[in-house]
């Protein structure tokens, strides 16, 4: 087996309640990606309902030179929570798309395709919480 498949079954093996796209409003680079995930893995220990986030940076298809984010999220809340929760990272006019996770396995072979890529992604639990 190779890196990203054991890497996504792992990450599969979590709970998660939504998986979650964001788009900035402007285009980002890796390093604005990076930015963005450790803003948001520092803000998930003051949160009441998160407790646990997979971020994904990846590079658009159609535009190799900007970034998007994928989140994985496992909570208490729901999806109100969660949007209040990335907005304190992220602008209004910033794109967030939210479903609820169906299949954790798939979601984290999906997530974790590109690992062994120029890609950016990080695992935060909420130790707060505990």
């Amino acid at each position: 087996m190779n890196l990203k498949t054991e890497y996504g079954k792992w990450i599969g093996e979590m709970e998660w309640n939504y998986f979650i796209t964001v788009r900035k409003n402007y285009r980002v680079s890796k390093k604005g990606i990076r930015r963005l995930i450790e803003k948001l893995g520092d803000q998930i220990q003051s949160s009441s309902t998160i407790e646990r986030m997979f971020i994904v940076g990846e590079r658009d298809f159609d535009d190799w030179d900007n970034f998007h984010t994928h989140i994985l999220i496992n909570t208490t809340g729901d999806q109100q929570d969660i949007e209040s929760f990335l907005r304190k990272s992220l602008g209004e006019k910033d794109n967030i798309h939210t479903e609820p996770v169906i299949d954790k396995q798939s979601v984290g072979i999906y997530l974790t395709k590109f690992i062994n890529r120029d890609i950016d992604y990080d695992l935060f639990t909420n130790t707060s919480n505990n």
